[in-house]
């Protein structure tokens, strides 16, 4: 679990050697010692630093003890601006930090929804004239967001050599992906 507070960013994992036990991580010292000011129940926890892992600064705790400095963390929250929070808290560089990892998340808003799926058409038809008819299919992500709004009648035989299911799929699989079949088929027919 990735853990990003006033206090700190910390990575926090199952040890792998002791039962009921959580390996708490930090790339710096800094924040662990302040973790550990700020949660009584870790006073006197020893910050361990080793040079074979990824995260350096290391902090062994139980199940429990991690539970309850994520309930006071949680219980701390006092701003209604987090990277505002970081800047007075631990400083201009580490909102700097914070405000590229948010903007680097912020592209999981955009992101095609794994899960593609069929859409009811919203609106008017587009176009004069235009009518929706009873087997027209949309296809859309988890905004309703249309992605492919009709099968182009070239097609219509490939939906009719699959069953139902394996068309969802394929479609599934393929608009998630510009490199799959629909893609290649579109390309060909000068569609794409």
């Amino acid at each position: 679990m990735w853990v990003a507070t006033t206090n700190g960013f910390f990575s926090a994992v199952a040890h792998r050697d002791l039962a009921d036990t959580i390996l708490v991580r930090a790339r710096s010292r800094t924040d662990l010692e302040r973790l550990r000011r700020a949660n009584p129940i870790l006073k006197g926890r020893p910050i361990d630093r080793t040079f074979q892992a990824d995260y350096p600064y290391r902090m062994t705790v139980t199940s429990g003890e991690w539970a309850a400095v994520m309930a006071a963390e949680a219980a701390g929250v006092d701003y209604d601006n987090f990277k505002n929070a970081v800047m007075r808290r631990q400083g201009v560089a580490r909102s700097d930090t914070y405000h590229r990892v948010w903007a680097v998340l912020h592209a999981i808003e955009y992101e095609l929804d794994a899960q593609v799926r069929k859409v009811k058409p919203k609106g008017k038809p587009r176009g004069k004239g235009k009518s929706r008819t009873a087997g027209e299919s949309r296809y859309g992500d988890a905004w309703d967001r249309v992605l492919l709004d009709e099968i182009p009648a070239d097609l219509q035989e490939i939906k009719r050599r699959q069953d139902r299911d394996d068309f969802d799929d394929w479609m599934r699989r393929d608009l998630a992906s510009p490199k799959g079949d629909l893609w290649s088929d579109l390309r060909s027919m000068g569609r794409a």
